[in-house]
């Protein structure tokens, strides 16, 4: 997919340009994919700033960008988890039964 439409894409509200601004640099010059590998664009901060109203007295938007990372982390490991479990199997006896199956279908048979 070459295009994508943010929804506040025609707001005057600054906000909502922001976070257009931040959608479009996410976009075309990051990439989503990088996205979930932490690789953000710094706009992301400042976009949680204008909608939250709040402003970061403590740890600052870095620090706010770094929770996002994190989450972001937590996400992409715990869908690898799953995947991981869906093709290898939880347990012991999942991954001997998934491994006996897949010699099965290639025809080899063991001892």
């Amino acid at each position: 997919m070459t295009q994508a439409r943010v929804p506040t894409g025609d707001s005057l509200n600054s906000a909502d340009m922001i976070l257009t601004t931040a959608f479009h640099e996410q976009f075309h010059r990051f990439g989503w994919n990088h996205m979930c590998m932490g690789c953000i664009s710094q706009k992301w901060a400042i976009v949680a700033k204008a909608y939250n109203g709040i402003p970061f007295p403590f740890f600052g938007t870095s620090y706010w960008a770094s929770l996002l990372v994190d989450q972001l982390w937590k996400f992409s490991l715990g869908l690898w988890q799953n995947r991981n479990s869906v093709a290898h199997g939880e347990t012991l006896e999942d991954q001997a039964i998934i491994t006996m199956t897949s010699l099965h279908e290639k025809g080899i048979k063991l001892l």
